[in-house]
C-alpha cells in the first residue's frame, strides 16, 4: 500500500479512495494528468486555472504577474502536488514529489520537473541580467527607436 494510502486511511478514505491512491502510485499504468496554475493562495483574489498540458500551464504561469503562484498537477483526479512555487518573488522547485509514491517514480512528473528546473534557471538568469543593468529585448527595441528619454536618434 502506498504511503499516501497508509497515512490517509485514518482520515476516512473509503476503500474505493484507498484503491484509487494505490492505482495512482502504479508506475506501469497510464494516468490522466490535470495541470494547473494557482495564484495568490489563501488571499481574497486567489485564482485557479487549469491547463490542457504542461506546456499550456507553463505559458499561463509565465503570463501571470503574481509574485505568489504555483504550477502543479492532479493525477488520476485523486492526488495533487505543487511542483513550481513562486512566493514573494522567490521561485523554486518543490521537492515534495520525491516523498510521494504517486509521483516519485512517475516519468511524466520527472520530465516535467526537469523542464521546470530549466525554466527556473532561465528566469533566474533573466533576473540577474536585469539586476546588472541589462534590458529585455523588447525594452531595448523601444529605446533604440525612440532614443533615451524620448529623444529620436
Amino acid at each position: 500500500m502506498p504511503k499516501e494510502a497508509e497515512e490517509n486511511s485514518q482520515f476516512g478514505f473509503t476503500n474505493e479512495g484507498l484503491a484509487a491512491l494505490k492505482r495512482a502510485s502504479d508506475s506501469t499504468a497510464t494516468h490522466p494528468y490535470r495541470w494547473f496554475v494557482l495564484e495568490n493562495l489563501g488571499l481574497p483574489n486567489e485564482m485557479l486555472e487549469y491547463a490542457s498540458s504542461l506546456e499550456d500551464a507553463i505559458y499561463q504561469y509565465q503570463a501571470s504577474v503574481s509574485d505568489n503562484k504555483r504550477l502543479g498537477v492532479t493525477k488520476d483526479e485523486i492526488v495533487t502536488i505543487d511542483i513550481l512555487i513562486k512566493e514573494n518573488g522567490d521561485e523554486r522547485i518543490d521537492s515534495n514529489y520525491k516523498a510521494s509514491d504517486s509521483f516519485n517514480h512517475d516519468t511524466v512528473i520527472i520530465q516535467a520537473v526537469s523542464k521546470l528546473e530549466q525554466l527556473v534557471k532561465q528566469n533566474q538568469q533573466k533576473q540577474e541580467r536585469k539586476g546588472d543593468g541589462f534590458l529585455e529585448p523588447k525594452e531595448e527595441q523601444s529605446i533604440g527607436s525612440q532614443g533615451i528619454g524620448g529623444i529620436s536618434q
